[in-house]
């Protein structure tokens, strides 16, 4: 087995590419950097745009809030996700041998198709002709949903499902949140997500001390 992370064209200079070690070793495991771009890649710049074919660190779609935006990520999301797929080609390539009986194959990776394939439902506004929009910590299925600061740090609140929102409700003390119009139900609180949690940086409502919201 041979995993290779070099820009496209290099293993071939130094006379190591595919063709050559199959040569010595019919059983070859071969994985590769994907051939698709010659240019160098660092975990920034493979982050790709839910928008566009192409990674741009400028367009990152879905990750920030209204003040700053776009943000990375905290961890390097490309890399782990292009080794774990780079894993499977290789355990993909181990079983068919087993299977069939046939040795030997070359497979690529892509940090940046790897993320896009993981993108997950930011995918669903794509497919809808949508424009995916940044929203903080909110979360696109629930509302509310987000981080809260309180008394004695920080908590996250995904209300997901009916009772789950209710008991928010139970919880700050508020039932009459429950009966009104703009929360009663769960596809109205979506859309009136901004009035349970207002984009940081907006001025501060009668309500918001009982949230726990900060400014």
């Amino acid at each position: 087995m041979v995993i290779e992370n070099f820009r496209p064209g290099v293993m071939d200079r130094l006379g190591l590419g595919y063709d050559v070690l199959r040569g010595i070793n019919l059983s070859l495991v071969y994985v590769q950097r994907s051939p698709a771009s010659a240019r160098p890649v660092r975990t920034p710049t493979s982050r790709p745009t839910t928008r566009s074919s192409r990674a741009s660190p400028a367009r990152w779609t879905i990750n920030g809030d209204e003040r700053l935006t776009p943000l990375r990520a905290g961890f390097p999301v490309c890399d782990t996700v292009g080794g774990l797929n780079a894993a499977f080609a290789v355990m993909a390539a181990l079983f068919h041998c087993q299977r069939t009986g046939e040795a030997g194959s070359s497979t690529s990776r892509s940090r940046t198709r790897s993320c896009r394939s993981w993108a997950g439902w930011p995918r669903t506004f794509l497919i809808g002709g949508q424009e995916p929009q940044v929203m903080g910590n909110d979360n696109f299925t629930a509302a509310p949903s987000g981080t809260f600061r309180t008394q004695d740090g920080h908590i996250n609140i995904a209300a997901n499902k009916q009772e789950q929102w209710e008991a928010v409700c139970d919880v700050l003390g508020s039932p009459e949140l429950k009966t009104d119009p703009r929360f009663q139900e769960r596809d109205t609180r979506k859309k009136n997500r901004w009035a349970l949690t207002p984009p940081r940086g907006a001025p501060r409502r009668a309500d918001d001390a009982a949230l726990g919201r900060g400014p």
